[in-house]
């Protein structure tokens, strides 16, 4: 594994650990590790805190694909950004 490979992967397990409470129930570490990776997302690509990313991201079924949704305004038109994997 690269130092980036390693970094991603430490910060990412530090979320697991330190913040269950924004991640999905139950004992499946690869979808805990998958949120995670989603708001370490959001938050870097965002420049917003893990906070704000961990209150946007979805749960559940029925989201069409959807992890994580943000609306911003921009000179008065709506953009939505979103992060997620197509199963």
């Amino acid at each position: 594994m690269n130092i980036n490979a390693s970094i991603i992967d430490q910060r990412i397990t530090g979320i697991v650990e330190d913040h269950d409470d924004w991640l999905p129930s139950g004992t499946d570490i690869n979808k805990k590790k998958s949120a995670a990776f989603v708001i370490l997302c959001m938050s870097t690509c965002l420049e917003i805190s893990l906070d704000e990313a961990a209150e946007l991201l979805t749960e559940g079924g029925n989201d069409a694909g959807v992890d994580a949704d943000w609306l911003l305004k921009l000179d008065q038109a709506l953009k939505a950004l979103e992060s997620g994997a197509s199963n």
